[in-house]
Parts: C-alpha cells; sequence; structure tokens
C-alpha cells in the first residue's frame, strides 16, 4: 500500500530519519526513501512491525485506514476541521454525538431485524452512517489529545481494554 504520507508524517512528527527507520523496520535505506515518495508499496509484515515499533496515533491511523481498505477511520484532513486544534475536534465530536442522538429513534428497533418495515430498515441505515460518523471523529479525536498532551495511545487502550475485561465487556 502507498503510505508516502504517513511516513512523511511520522518523521516530521518525530524527526526519525530515514537511516533509523530502516534500522527499526529491518529494511534498507532506499526501501524506506521508495515507500515515502510513495514509489514503492509498503508491504504488510513492514506495516504490522511499523506499528509495534512506532507509537504514533496519526501514523497508527494512516497505516490502519490504507491496509484495511477504508474500513477504519481515516486521518481528518480538510479544511473543514483544523485538526492541529485538539478543540475543534472536541467540538465536531459533540456535534456527531448530537447527531447520532436525533437519528436514534429507539421505537423503530423494537421489531425483530428480520421483519423490519422498509422505514426501520432506513431508520437502521442512518443510525449506521451518523454512528460511524461519531466514531471515525471519536478516534480523531483520540489521537489528537494523545499527541497534544503527549501520553500513550497504547497504554490508554489498554487501560480501556483492561477495563472492558473486568465488566465482561470483552473476554
Amino acid at each position: 500500500m502507498k503510505v508516502g504520507k504517513a511516513i512523511k508524517g511520522l518523521m516530521e512528527r518525530t524527526r526519525l530519519t530515514g537511516e533509523q527507520m530502516a534500522m527499526d523496520l529491518y529494511t534498507s535505506s532506499s526501501n524506506i526513501s521508495a515507500m515515502k515518495h510513495s514509489k514503492r508499496n509498503m508491504q504488510r509484515d513492514l506495516a504490522k512491525r511499523s506499528l509495534e515499533v512506532y507509537e504514533d496515533a496519526t501514523y497508527n491511523m494512516e497505516i490502519t485506514h490504507e491496509f484495511s481498505n477504508g474500513y477504519t477511520a481515516p486521518v481528518i484532513s480538510g479544511d473543514a476541521i483544523d485538526r492541529s486544534n485538539h478543540l475543534a475536534v472536541m467540538v465536531a465530536a459533540r456535534k456527531e454525538i448530537d447527531e447520532v442522538e436525533e437519528v436514534m429513534q429507539l421505537e423503530r428497533f423494537l421489531r425483530n431485524p428480520n421483519l423490519a418495515t422498509n422505514q426501520e430498515r432506513e431508520s437502521a441505515m442512518k443510525v449506521y452512517k451518523e454512528s460511524k460518523e461519531a466514531a471515525d471523529i471519536l478516534y480523531n479525536l483520540c489521537a489528537r489529545l494523545s499527541e497534544a498532551y503527549d501520553f500513550s495511545p497504547r497504554e490508554m487502550n489498554n487501560q480501556v481494554l483492561k477495563k472492558w475485561k473486568a465488566t465482561e465487556v470483552v473476554k
């Protein structure tokens, strides 16, 4: 997968050199350079290793988004939200949460999904869409907060997972 933008961003944010990245990932400097300039795809094994080595939330989002064929949250990068301002991302997240609450009309979900009317099915798709938008912006918020306040997203994720296991949300 083409990951030039992700590599360039990681190098800028962490002052990482191509030579250091090559050593970290057990590859050549020329391979890193080719990937950085989008002349070569990153292989899955290098992507996996890089996610283990570099604890950078934005890089993690970019790599996982690329390798999941867009299934995971993209890094917001447009002009509508100033991602560098964590408060702007918080405001956008609050707006998305409010939009989910507006469309989540619980009475439309009482019926067995196999017997749902077209209107109930459309309501489910609307809730999905709004929930996905909220989840993606919240994922960006988590990444931005970990960067702005310099804490480990990996450690925070581990704490959440530990809590969920303790409350039997996950096994």
